[in-house]
Protein backbone atom coordinates (compact mmCIF):
# COMPACT_ATOMS: atom_id res chain seq x y z
CA UNK A 1 0.00 0.00 0.00
CA UNK A 2 1.39 3.37 -1.04
CA UNK A 3 1.71 5.90 1.71
CA UNK A 4 0.89 9.58 1.42
CA UNK A 5 4.60 10.52 1.64
CA UNK A 6 5.46 8.17 -1.24
CA UNK A 7 2.72 9.68 -3.39
CA UNK A 8 4.03 13.19 -2.68
CA UNK A 9 7.61 12.15 -3.57
CA UNK A 10 6.42 10.68 -6.88
CA UNK A 11 4.55 13.87 -7.64
CA UNK A 12 7.58 16.04 -6.93
CA UNK A 13 10.03 13.98 -9.06
CA UNK A 14 8.93 15.30 -12.52
CA UNK A 15 8.96 18.87 -11.23
CA UNK A 16 12.51 18.51 -9.93
CA UNK A 17 13.67 17.03 -13.24
CA UNK A 18 12.02 19.87 -15.13
CA UNK A 19 13.62 22.44 -12.87
CA UNK A 20 17.01 20.77 -13.30
CA UNK A 21 16.61 20.87 -17.08
CA UNK A 22 15.65 24.52 -17.05
CA UNK A 23 18.65 25.34 -14.89
CA UNK A 24 20.99 23.61 -17.34
CA UNK A 25 19.49 25.50 -20.29
CA UNK A 26 19.80 28.77 -18.40
CA UNK A 27 23.45 28.07 -17.62
CA UNK A 28 24.19 27.32 -21.29
CA UNK A 29 22.41 30.52 -22.30
CA UNK A 30 24.50 32.59 -19.91
CA UNK A 31 27.73 30.99 -21.20
CA UNK A 32 26.69 31.60 -24.81
CA UNK A 33 25.80 35.23 -24.17
CA UNK A 34 29.06 35.79 -22.31
CA UNK A 35 30.99 34.34 -25.23
CA UNK A 36 29.21 36.58 -27.74
CA UNK A 37 29.83 39.62 -25.54
CA UNK A 38 33.52 38.70 -25.34
CA UNK A 39 33.83 38.44 -29.11
CA UNK A 40 32.10 41.80 -29.60
CA UNK A 41 34.34 43.44 -27.00
CA UNK A 42 37.53 42.08 -28.55
CA UNK A 43 36.49 43.25 -31.98
CA UNK A 44 35.75 46.72 -30.65
CA UNK A 45 38.85 46.77 -28.45
CA UNK A 46 41.51 44.61 -30.09
CA UNK A 47 44.67 43.98 -28.05
CA UNK A 48 47.68 46.09 -28.92
CA UNK A 49 49.81 44.58 -31.64
CA UNK A 50 53.38 44.03 -30.52
CA UNK A 51 54.96 42.36 -33.53
CA UNK A 52 56.43 44.25 -36.44
CA UNK A 53 55.15 44.19 -39.99
CA UNK A 54 55.18 40.98 -42.00
CA UNK A 55 55.67 40.58 -45.73
CA UNK A 56 51.88 40.55 -46.20
CA UNK A 57 51.34 43.83 -44.31
CA UNK A 58 51.06 47.34 -45.74
CA UNK A 59 51.04 49.84 -42.90
CA UNK A 60 51.18 53.62 -42.62
CA UNK A 61 52.28 55.85 -39.74
CA UNK A 62 52.40 59.63 -39.45
CA UNK A 63 55.76 61.25 -38.65
CA UNK A 64 56.46 64.73 -37.31
CA UNK A 65 60.03 66.01 -37.00
CA UNK A 66 60.66 69.00 -34.73
CA UNK A 67 64.13 70.46 -34.22
CA UNK A 68 65.08 73.37 -31.96
CA UNK A 69 61.55 74.71 -31.69
CA UNK A 70 60.79 74.47 -35.43
CA UNK A 71 58.65 71.96 -37.30
CA UNK A 72 60.61 70.40 -40.16
CA UNK A 73 58.94 69.76 -43.48
CA UNK A 74 58.32 66.15 -44.51
CA UNK A 75 61.11 64.08 -45.97
CA UNK A 76 61.02 63.87 -49.76
CA UNK A 77 60.18 60.52 -51.36
CA UNK A 78 62.67 57.84 -50.39
CA UNK A 79 63.31 54.29 -51.53
CA UNK A 80 63.30 51.03 -49.64
CA UNK A 81 60.79 48.75 -47.99
CA UNK A 82 60.22 51.28 -45.19
CA UNK A 83 59.99 54.64 -46.94
CA UNK A 84 57.91 57.76 -47.56
CA UNK A 85 56.21 59.27 -50.57
CA UNK A 86 56.94 62.77 -49.33
CA UNK A 87 53.52 62.93 -47.68
CA UNK A 88 54.59 62.92 -44.04
CA UNK A 89 53.70 59.25 -43.79
CA UNK A 90 55.97 56.27 -43.20
CA UNK A 91 55.01 53.46 -45.56
CA UNK A 92 55.81 49.98 -44.25
CA UNK A 93 55.37 47.06 -46.62
CA UNK A 94 58.48 44.91 -46.35
CA UNK A 95 59.32 41.94 -48.51
CA UNK A 96 62.82 41.09 -47.37
CA UNK A 97 63.09 39.41 -43.94
CA UNK A 98 65.72 42.01 -43.09
CA UNK A 99 62.90 44.57 -42.81
CA UNK A 100 60.16 42.47 -41.19
CA UNK A 101 59.28 41.88 -37.54
CA UNK A 102 61.48 43.78 -35.12
CA UNK A 103 63.45 45.15 -38.09
CA UNK A 104 60.42 47.10 -39.33
CA UNK A 105 61.42 49.95 -37.06
CA UNK A 106 61.89 53.71 -36.99
CA UNK A 107 65.64 53.47 -37.44
CA UNK A 108 65.17 51.66 -40.75
CA UNK A 109 63.00 54.49 -42.02
CA UNK A 110 65.55 57.16 -41.10
CA UNK A 111 68.22 55.14 -42.89
CA UNK A 112 66.10 55.35 -46.05
CA UNK A 113 66.15 59.14 -45.57
CA UNK A 114 69.96 59.33 -45.37
CA UNK A 115 69.75 59.89 -41.60
CA UNK A 116 70.69 57.98 -38.46
CA UNK A 117 68.61 57.63 -35.30
CA UNK A 118 69.79 55.72 -32.25
CA UNK A 119 72.09 55.64 -29.23
CA UNK A 120 75.76 56.59 -29.18
CA UNK A 121 78.49 54.77 -27.25
CA UNK A 122 77.57 56.72 -24.12
CA UNK A 123 73.91 55.73 -24.32
CA UNK A 124 72.78 59.18 -25.46
CA UNK A 125 70.05 59.49 -28.01
CA UNK A 126 71.01 61.22 -31.24
CA UNK A 127 69.69 62.10 -34.65
CA UNK A 128 72.14 62.70 -37.49
CA UNK A 129 70.56 64.50 -40.44
CA UNK A 130 71.69 64.44 -44.10
CA UNK A 131 73.15 67.96 -43.89
CA UNK A 132 75.70 66.77 -41.33
CA UNK A 133 73.99 68.28 -38.29
CA UNK A 134 73.58 66.05 -35.25
CA UNK A 135 71.10 66.51 -32.42
CA UNK A 136 72.11 64.61 -29.28
CA UNK A 137 71.04 64.50 -25.66
CA UNK A 138 72.74 67.37 -23.84
CA UNK A 139 73.39 69.48 -26.95
CA UNK A 140 72.36 73.11 -27.36
CA UNK A 141 70.18 74.81 -29.95
CA UNK A 142 71.14 78.05 -31.69
CA UNK A 143 69.32 81.05 -30.21
CA UNK A 144 67.93 78.95 -27.35
CA UNK A 145 69.14 78.74 -23.79
CA UNK A 146 70.28 75.60 -22.05
CA UNK A 147 70.71 72.04 -23.24
CA UNK A 148 68.06 69.79 -24.69
CA UNK A 149 67.08 66.15 -25.06
CA UNK A 150 66.01 64.07 -28.04
CA UNK A 151 62.45 62.91 -27.35
CA UNK A 152 60.41 60.34 -29.26
CA UNK A 153 56.65 60.06 -28.80
CA UNK A 154 54.40 57.31 -30.10
CA UNK A 155 50.69 58.08 -29.92
CA UNK A 156 51.45 60.76 -27.29
CA UNK A 157 53.36 58.29 -25.10
CA UNK A 158 57.05 58.76 -24.35
CA UNK A 159 59.23 56.07 -25.91
CA UNK A 160 61.99 54.76 -23.67
CA UNK A 161 65.23 53.11 -24.77
CA UNK A 162 66.80 53.08 -28.21
CA UNK A 163 64.58 55.03 -30.64
CA UNK A 164 66.09 53.12 -33.55
CA UNK A 165 64.32 49.97 -32.34
CA UNK A 166 60.86 51.51 -32.11
CA UNK A 167 58.54 49.17 -34.02
CA UNK A 168 56.16 50.98 -36.37
CA UNK A 169 52.51 49.91 -36.41
CA UNK A 170 49.64 50.85 -38.67
CA UNK A 171 48.03 54.12 -37.65
CA UNK A 172 50.82 55.24 -35.33
CA UNK A 173 51.49 58.93 -34.80
CA UNK A 174 55.21 59.42 -34.15
CA UNK A 175 56.99 62.60 -33.10
CA UNK A 176 60.77 62.99 -33.05
CA UNK A 177 61.66 66.18 -31.23
CA UNK A 178 64.86 67.88 -30.11
CA UNK A 179 64.38 71.00 -28.04
CA UNK A 180 61.10 72.69 -27.15
CA UNK A 181 57.83 71.92 -28.85
CA UNK A 182 57.15 74.40 -31.68
CA UNK A 183 54.67 77.16 -30.92
CA UNK A 184 51.33 76.97 -32.77
CA UNK A 185 51.53 78.63 -36.17
CA UNK A 186 55.30 78.29 -36.52
CA UNK A 187 56.04 77.81 -40.24
CA UNK A 188 57.94 74.62 -41.06
CA UNK A 189 61.59 74.79 -41.98
CA UNK A 190 62.72 73.02 -45.17
CA UNK A 191 63.76 69.44 -44.75
CA UNK A 192 67.55 69.17 -45.18
CA UNK A 193 67.20 66.15 -47.46
CA UNK A 194 64.82 68.08 -49.69
CA UNK A 195 67.30 70.94 -49.99
CA UNK A 196 70.15 68.56 -50.77
CA UNK A 197 68.15 66.80 -53.48
CA UNK A 198 67.17 70.13 -55.03
CA UNK A 199 70.80 71.26 -55.09
CA UNK A 200 71.85 67.97 -56.65
CA UNK A 201 69.13 68.30 -59.30
CA UNK A 202 70.31 71.80 -60.17
CA UNK A 203 73.90 70.63 -60.52
CA UNK A 204 72.82 67.79 -62.80
CA UNK A 205 70.82 70.16 -65.00
CA UNK A 206 73.77 72.52 -65.27
CA UNK A 207 76.11 69.69 -66.22
CA UNK A 208 73.72 68.34 -68.84
CA UNK A 209 72.99 71.76 -70.31
CA UNK A 210 76.54 73.14 -70.09
CA UNK A 211 77.51 76.60 -68.89
CA UNK A 212 75.20 79.37 -70.18
CA UNK A 213 76.53 81.58 -73.01
CA UNK A 214 78.75 84.41 -71.78
CA UNK A 215 79.41 82.71 -68.46
CA UNK A 216 82.20 84.40 -66.57
CA UNK A 217 85.48 82.55 -66.71
CA UNK A 218 84.60 80.53 -69.86
CA UNK A 219 86.98 81.73 -72.65
CA UNK A 220 85.10 79.77 -75.28
CA UNK A 221 82.01 81.87 -74.58
CA UNK A 222 83.74 85.26 -74.42
CA UNK A 223 84.91 87.51 -71.61
CA UNK A 224 82.82 88.81 -68.74
CA UNK A 225 81.51 91.60 -71.00
CA UNK A 226 80.84 89.25 -73.94
CA UNK A 227 83.85 90.48 -75.99
CA UNK A 228 86.39 88.33 -77.82
CA UNK A 229 89.20 87.40 -75.43
CA UNK A 230 91.72 87.78 -78.28
CA UNK A 231 90.97 91.47 -78.51
CA UNK A 232 91.39 92.15 -74.83
CA UNK A 233 94.46 94.16 -73.82
CA UNK A 234 97.22 92.10 -72.24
Amino acid sequence: MTTRQQRRARARAPLEKKRSGLGFVAMLTVILLAGIAGVVFLRANPPKLTRGALATDHWHAALKLQLCGKPIGPFPPTEGEIHTHGDGQIHVHPKDPAYTGDNANLGAFFQSAESTLGLDDEGKRFLAMPDGKTYKDGDECPDLEGTHELVVLKNDELVEGDPHKLIIHDGDEIVVRFGPEPKPGTPPAPNPLTEMMQQFQQQMEQQQGGAPPGAEGDPAQGGPDGSDPATQPQ
